[in-house]
């Protein structure tokens, strides 16, 4: 939690806070996408 918050502020303080949202937005849509990937896998396999 607290290393988090440091990284953060850190990275805003070098980069700005533009930048590092479009960061943010970024990996949330990677991480969205795997997750629809990993489920969309999972329910071909389920047979139930």
């Amino acid at each position: 939690g607290l290393s988090f918050s440091l990284v953060v502020g850190a990275l805003a303080t070098t980069i700005g806070y533009g930048p590092l949202f479009a960061c943010l937005t970024l990996f949330d849509m990677i991480g969205a996408t795997i997750v629809i990937v990993l489920l969309r896998d999972a329910g071909r396999r389920s047979t139930i």
